[in-house]
């Protein structure tokens, strides 16, 4: 399998950045409607983001802990699933770090491998 990864070092940096964005466009307006509408036992509301700004409606948090967390939480998840990819899959990375190769000509060339 061929995979073109995201650079670890820019991941948590976008991972910061989509979290502030989240909670800048309303995430914690968000839950109070689904608070509203389902009530706190609602399944949703306990996953990623949404548990962090329920606790800001409950004032367990202040927003920048709960902005803090979400994007801990979000970091702990993403590499669970970097490491099960890696782990089902043995990818072949293209764009592998210290690999000067070009992305594309990798993949050519590994396509050539496997099919001959």
């Amino acid at each position: 399998m061929l995979e073109l990864g995201l650079n670890p070092a820019d991941l948590k940096q976008r991972i910061q950045q989509r979290t502030a964005a989240l909670y800048g466009e309303g995430l914690v307006e968000e839950t109070r409607g689904l608070l509203e509408r389902y009530g706190p036992t609602c399944e949703l509301l306990n996953t990623i983001g949404y548990g962090e700004a329920k606790s800001v409606l409950q004032q367990e948090h202040s927003p920048s802990e709960a902005m803090a967390l979400t994007t801990r939480r979000t970091q702990q998840f993403a590499k669970r699933q970097r490491t099960w990819f890696r782990r089902q899959h043995a990818p072949i990375w293209l764009d592998a770090p210290g690999s000067e190769a070009d992305p594309l000509q990798r993949a050519l060339v590994e396509i050539e491998r496997v099919l001959g």
